[in-house]
């Protein structure tokens, strides 16, 4: 057992960490936090408007327009936008996502102090893995409900993990879970994993003490969310999704079993190298398992490849599809299909045979997640909520003790997502900062009110939304080229041009 002295000693380390990569990742993406907006991040600045003045000019019935979300990213990004003086410009309605990172890392300080189950280093490692993960990374950066909310569900896991030290933890941990849901639905999706350690913290008993508990615990949340669906039925007339979203969001019994192959696909493969650990700690137990394992693992890529879901949902790998042909995305799918069999037996074995309480948090969390998220539209971005849990697992029990894999796979992983992340952000840059310069260009011309914007509306809508009833003359268009067009704006990425905007005439 550790001496206090160790353990208050690992606690400062840890600290000492968690301000690091905290201040580190909060620098890098103070760079580029003024950049202009990208794919609907401005539904969610013109929804924060709306709510700090009841007469500005975009009415908040836009906002359901284009989300199902709940209005939870727009009330914070509001209050952030409302205390630093309503400032010009975008990076303020970012500030929430920043802080859902933070709270990430928070979160994952207070398991690693308080469990014992690994070394500062270790912990480091796993931040550098969760903050670099492309997805979180990515939308770190941006005004959407994506990285928030799974921050704040991390905080309050934390919190209710507390609970043996200071009853108020959990019920400050049912207050924070109640926000983040209010932020995205999805939150709810993981609430077997309080159950969970509600019921380990019981002693492992099924009883009314452990009832009781769940009871209070779920309390607060419902409440909350029974009055916010409530509110919103009165004052905009639907109920949980927008009648726009019905359709889109709909459960799909029939899609349910290719989408959930899909994810797990993605999920595998978004791991990245370090997820193949779990193939070498047990290679000596899984003999006459290999066979099996790698044809269910070909199995579920196989599926995943002959079943893309195109045009349904956001199953894609985003700019990384101007790179990849058919035979590498069928490669990548396939390997996604195997790492993720072998990680989902390994997180099986560890929980059955060596009653490691982690690994059934795991899958009373993730399992039900995957489970009814592949019933409804799919995106890849909905695997967020996992990453941070799963990395967890992989960095402290499966690399723990193993210096060279920790090297070679864990900081190795962290590589492969730093470049990819740049590539990603220098493309979405690239992409908004183009977008804004032909809206620009269309105002400074006083065209704006006459055109349509096309293929830039997801980026630069807000300029165009009290011009829609406008007459359109003019267009802004991927489809057509330089020839025809009255004025264009280039997306360069790295000395490539990945797609062009073209300002082209309809006539009126």
């Amino acid at each position: 057992m550790d001496s206090p002295l160790k353990i208050f000693e690992n606690s400062k380390v840890t600290t000492l960490v968690l301000i690091f990569w905290s201040f580190l990742s909060l620098f890098l993406h103070l760079l580029y936090i003024n950049t202009p907006f990208v794919n609907l991040e401005y539904v969610f600045a013109e929804a924060a408007k709306s709510l700090l003045d009841a007469n500005y000019k975009v009415d908040i019935g836009h906002y359901w327009m284009n989300q199902a979300n709940p209005l939870g990213y727009a009330w914070f990004s509001s209050l952030f936008h409302h205390a630093l003086g309503e400032p010009y410009g975008f990076w303020s309605f970012r500030i929430p996502s920043l802080l859902g990172l933070v709270l990430i890392l928070v979160a994952g300080s207070i398991f690693i102090s308080q469990s014992k189950v690994g070394e500062p280093q270790n912990f480091s490692l796993w931040c550098a893995l969760t903050i670099f993960f492309p997805l979180i990374w990515l939308f770190t950066g941006r005004a959407t409900a994506d990285v928030l909310p799974v921050g704040l569900l991390m905080m309050s896991f934390a919190l209710v993990f507390l609970e043996k030290k200071k009853p108020i933890y959990w019920k400050l941990g049912s207050i924070i879970f109640s926000f983040s849901i209010l932020v995205k639905y999805h939150a709810l999706l993981m609430s077997f994993g309080f159950i969970f350690i509600l019921f380990i913290q019981n002693d492992n008993r099924w009883d009314k003490e452990l009832f009781r508990k769940c009871l209070q615990f779920f309390a607060l949340p419902i409440v909350l969310l029974g009055g916010y669906l409530w509110v919103v039925y009165l004052r905009y007339d639907f109920f949980i999704i927008h009648a726009n979203f019905k359709l889109v969001h709909q459960l799909q019994t029939t899609k349910a079993i290719g989408t959930f192959f899909l994810y797990a696909s993605y999920l595998g493969i978004f791991l990245g190298p370090i997820s193949i650990i779990c193939i070498f700690k047990n290679r000596k137990i899984w003999q006459g398992k290999w066979l099996v394992l790698g044809m269910i693992g070909l199995g579920v890529g196989f599926w995943a490849w002959i079943n893309p879901l195109r045009g349904y949902g956001e199953m894609n790998y985003g700019p990384f599809d101007y790179v990849l042909n058919g035979s590498l995305i069928f490669s990548v799918k396939m390997l996604g299909g195997l790492l993720f069999s072998f990680l989902a037996f390994d997180i099986v074995t560890e929980w059955r045979k060596n009653k490691n309480t982690f690994a059934g948090f795991l899958l009373a969390t993730c399992v039900p997640y995957l489970v009814v998220c592949s019933f409804t539209r799919p995106a890849q971005r909905y695997l967020i909520f996992l990453i941070p849990l799963i990395y967890y697992y992989l960095v402290f029990f499966r690399l723990k003790g193993h210096r060279v894999w920790n090297s070679i796979l864990g900081w190795g992983t962290v590589a492969v997502f730093i470049f990819a992340s740049i590539f990603l952000v220098v493309n979405q840059v690239a992409q908004s900062k183009a977008s804004d310069n032909m809206a620009k260009w269309l105002i400074e011309k006083k065209i704006i009110q006459l055109t349509d914007p096309g293929s830039i509306k997801p980026h630069s809508g807000q300029y165009f939304l009290p011009l829609m009833e406008n007459i359109k003359v003019y267009k802004v268009s991927e489809s057509l080229g330089k020839d025809t067009s009255l004025h264009s704006e280039e997306v360069v990425v790295f000395g490539k041009t990945l797609k062009t905007y073209f300002l082209i005439d309809i006539g009126s």
